[in-house]
């Protein structure tokens, strides 16, 4: 990948219905060459598809992640009893047996159970749990039959032409958009290109930075992302750690990794940097998936 691929990445993970076009102007390329891009990602397996589903904050429930150093032996089996569980989507992994394992609950009443089953079924060293810091969203009122309808037609292509879902539900192109505008704005639903940075055999890393006594965390976050986007491709607050930060990064090599760490240890307020690189993730179905088809 190169930084114009890590930008319209960027652009899909947050509004996968995107027009190629104004994707284009947006990178400054023609709609062919970004539709050549897509594909090339497509292929290369770092796109993964387009993805429609319910937010999980928008029904009262919560993203927690739990890491940690796994001393399970049979790989395969430990995947297996995460996925099995039903609230973990993500299992991403670095050499030597770091996991950071991410889960959808239902409130916060199941984070003392899921972490210690997330802990139990990887035999954790040293986890810690992590609550990401999510804006939330205003309640948008309860999905009709037809708002699921909806979203399941999109669920596995969001960039599926809203006529073929009309033709399917036997309703106007019209209909679909509105209703599907109204779900995007009250932030009842995303549109998502589900992405596995690790496909494109680049260096992609969590940074876990320590801020200084007193740094402020919203501003600092900030400044990082502002002024090393693409390299640093996300940021991740905390609620429960408000002293620490969590950098996705990408470089083109491991020297190009360690030259961004000392970069950051010297020019923002930050302790220390725990450096984890990362090699696999993989995604589930979870019990909110399930929920679409109540």
């Amino acid at each position: 990948m190169d930084e114009i691929d890590i930008k319209i990445t960027y652009e899909l993970y947050f509004n996968a219905r995107i027009p190629y076009r104004e994707l284009a102007d947006k990178m400054g390329l023609s709609s062919i060459a970004v539709h050549k891009r897509v594909q090339n990602l497509i292929d290369l397996g770092i796109i993964r598809g387009f993805r429609t589903g319910l937010n999980l904050q928008a029904v009262g429930g919560m993203v927690a992640a739990i890491s940690g150093w796994s001393r399970f032996d049979n790989l395969y089996e430990m995947i297996g009893d995460l996925e099995r569980d039903g609230r973990t989507y993500k299992v991403i992994r670095s050499p030597g047996g770091f996991l950071f394992v991410e889960g959808a609950l239902k409130n916060i009443a199941q984070l003392d159970d899921y972490s210690k089953t997330v802990r139990t079924i990887c035999d954790l060293k040293d986890a810690r749990v992590l609550i990401p810091h999510i804006s939330t969203f205003p309640n948008g009122g309860e999905l009709t039959s037809m708002d699921r309808s909806i979203i399941r037609g999109l669920k596995d292509d969001c960039r599926r032409p809203l006529s073929d879902v009309a033709r399917e539900l036997d309703i106007s192109t019209r209909t679909v958009k509105r209703r599907l505008d109204r779900m995007i704005e009250n932030g009842t639903v995303y549109l998502r290109a589900e992405m596995v940075p690790t496909a494109s055999g680049d260096i992609i890393s969590f940074m876990f930075m320590d801020l200084k006594e007193g740094a402020d965390r919203d501003i600092t976050a900030h400044r990082i992302w502002n002024d090393n986007y693409p390299n640093v491709m996300s940021i991740i607050p905390l609620s429960n750690e408000p002293q620490l930060l969590i950098a996705n990064c990408w470089a083109s090599s491991m020297k190009a990794t360690e030259d961004l760490k000392k970069d950051l240890l010297s020019r923002y307020p930050i302790e220390r940097i725990d450096l984890n690189v990362l090699y696999d993730m993989q995604f589930f179905e979870t019990w909110l998936d399930r929920e679409l088809l109540r």
